[in-house]
């Protein structure tokens, strides 16, 4: 709980030291970098996350990994930022919110589909401007494969779930004859 909170506030700050607003989605790609850098490497979780670790050790350390990325240095110094405040540990969370902010400020929104089958380029253009009609926001589409779903879709957006899945129609008809018995 404290984690979002933080991380809400993290975020909000990134976006609004961010001068140039088009610079976002570069500096969310560059985030999300950095993030999965840490996320992969049980080394540097250990390393980065150990309090008995001095901190100017941790910050030697951090200026040699990011000398191999070429990062917005308002993000260089933001890592910093988490670093010295203890935070780095939810730079995921972080990362997750301000994409949240970023497409709120983009006007977009991001949606899970999940299909039985591999869909083709026009029908994810077609489900992605359905879906923008009714959202009245631009679309990201997720897609996953999961024959366990027969066929149609599960499209979520948010925590809004619309099941137009074969599977959910037969346990639809399911319940209902179970109900007349």
């Amino acid at each position: 709980m404290i984690k979002d909170i933080v991380a809400r506030r993290y975020a909000r700050a990134l976006i609004a030291s961010v001068e140039a607003k088009e610079m976002l989605d570069k500096i969310g790609e560059e985030l999300k970098e950095i993030s999965s850098v840490f996320k992969s490497s049980k080394e540097l979780q250990n390393f980065f996350f150990n309090p008995a670790i001095p901190f100017t050790k941790k910050e030697i350390v951090l200026k040699e990994i990011l000398k191999l990325y070429s990062f917005n240095p308002k993000l260089e110094k933001f890592i910093f930022l988490l670093l010295k405040n203890d935070w780095l540990k939810i730079i995921e969370v972080i990362y997750d919110q301000f994409m949240f902010y970023c497409d709120e400020y983009n006007n977009r929104v991001r949606a899970e589909i999940t299909s039985a089958y591999e869909l083709t380029d026009s029908e994810k253009k077609a489900i992605a401007s359905k879906l923008s009609r009714y959202t009245g926001k631009d679309i990201v589409l997720k897609v996953a494969v999961d024959s366990r779903i027969i066929g149609g879709i599960i499209a979520k957006i948010g925590s809004l779930v619309i099941d137009g899945s074969i599977i959910n129609y037969l346990q639809v008809i399911k319940n209902s004859l179970v109900e007349e018995v």
